[in-house]
């Protein structure tokens, strides 16, 4: 069988994961054609969880199909070891977990908006195992995974727990093995609009280090647009933001120089100021 049936607890009956053939691939085409909701809102609604269930039932076991959508986070934690265990070490049941990376990338940015630390904290643990396999494998993200759910990641860098943090900063860094930097770089920009002063600190920070390691074109085509919204954040009431800021300038300073003011000619005198003050090398 292929686990469908299965009510769960049968030993080996029904591995956890079940790979469907071009279930992802039909997936996408109705995403383009709108004929699914699109995973895309502030906070998730009943319509959201509901096609997430139903798309998940070919491609789990009924047990763990269960667990994934229980109302005890217990369950979710059980469900959690189990989908780590899928693709950890030699990651038994890897094709199945590229087959639907789409969903459950989808059911981690569900357990995103719960405030349970443990519960994040798992998230993130599954997730390092996912992507050093996806790493192993060479695998490409595609961008109709991608932003279903980088806009959620991206959020979690706003969480009030340091740990949670820190782990979505070393996914972001892993991220870029399987999915460009340039094309990274605009969700965690986008980050900058967050009400949360944390989270536009740290993503100043994340793009700071994505301007370090790939230089300029990082900022894609047309850095005249990144580089005035980073700069906008010098003005910031937060002491943390307007610090990160300034440093996400430097790195631009040190890559194009007296160019910089050019980008940020819009930005008011202070903000050059501030700049040149922190970039002049003591002599």
């Amino acid at each position: 069988g292929k686990g469908a049936g299965d009510k769960g607890g049968g030993g080996d009956e029904g591995s956890p994961l079940v790979f469907v053939r071009n279930g992802k691939e039909q997936r996408m085409k109705d995403d383009e054609k709108l004929k699914v909701m699109r995973w895309n809102f502030a906070t998730p609604r009943q319509d959201h969880i509901d096609q997430l269930r139903e798309q998940l039932v070919p491609c789990v076991s009924s047990a763990l199909h269960a667990q994934l959508f229980h109302n005890d986070f217990k369950q979710h934690l059980s469900a959690l070891s189990t989908l780590t265990q899928s693709v950890s070490g030699s990651a038994p049941h890897k094709a199945a977990a590229i087959g639907c990376l789409d969903l459950l990338l989808r059911w981690v940015t569900l357990r995103f908006f719960e405030t349970n630390t443990t519960i994040n904290l798992k998230c993130l643990e599954f997730l390092k195992a996912l992507f050093h396999m996806l790493v192993e494998d060479g695998y490409r993200m595609s961008d109709y995974e991608a932003t279903a759910f980088l806009p959620y990641l991206v959020q979690k860098l706003g969480d009030a727990k340091d740990p949670v943090r820190k782990g979505v900063k070393g996914l972001l860094s892993d991220l870029c093995s399987f999915y460009p930097p340039m094309k990274l770089f605009p969700f965690i920009l986008d980050g900058l609009k967050s009400k949360n002063a944390r989270q536009r600190t740290e993503c100043l920070e994340s793009l700071g280090v994505l301007m370090q390691n790939n230089g300029m074109l990082v900022c894609g085509a047309n850095p005249g647009k990144a580089v005035p919204l980073m700069a906008a954040q010098i003005s910031d009431r937060d002491n943390a933001v307007r610090s990160a800021a300034i440093n996400a300038l430097v790195v631009v300073y040190n890559h194009v120089g007296d160019e910089v003011y050019k980008f940020t000619a819009q930005v008011r005198e202070c903000t050059c100021t501030c700049t040149v003050r922190a970039t002049k090398k003591p002599n």
